[in-house]
């Protein structure tokens, strides 16, 4: 089965990493530590990888994880990457770049907006942070 990944660099053009030869999951807390350093082996042997860490995965360092109440999304991995071993650039024709995006209203006025805005300032004053 093929796979493809794609990512669009700061130069407008699409880099498109196909097949992966392994990939790498953390589902755990426990699996945390073992993923960081399977990413270090693949990358110290040059091959490329592409994923994501989500936040939650910080937890893994933790030594009280047990006690923390899970709130990740348990189909989504905490760490997931592609190693690969190549990847191919494509660039994106001149007439896909040039792109508008009309008639945007915002779900909220600007009132509830700043009101919203200064409750987060004022979590962040008091230390409520997560």
């Amino acid at each position: 089965m093929s796979e493809n990944y794609i990512i669009m660099d700061k130069k407008d053009r699409f880099i498109l990493f196909s097949n992966p030869i392994h990939e790498i999951v953390a589902k755990n807390f426990d699996e945390v530590i073992r993923a960081f350093e399977e990413i270090d082996r693949f990358r110290e042997q040059k091959f490329f990888l592409v994923g994501f860490i989500s936040y939650e995965a910080s937890y893994g360092y933790l030594k009280f994880q047990k006690e923390i109440e899970k709130k990740k999304d348990e189909k989504l991995p905490l760490i997931w990457f592609g190693v690969f071993s190549e990847y191919r650039v494509m660039e994106i024709p001149e007439a896909k770049r040039n792109y508008k995006i009309n008639n945007m209203t915002p779900e909220i006025d600007k009132k509830e907006y700043i009101s919203k805005i200064d409750k987060v300032r004022e979590y962040l004053r008091n230390g409520d942070t997560y």
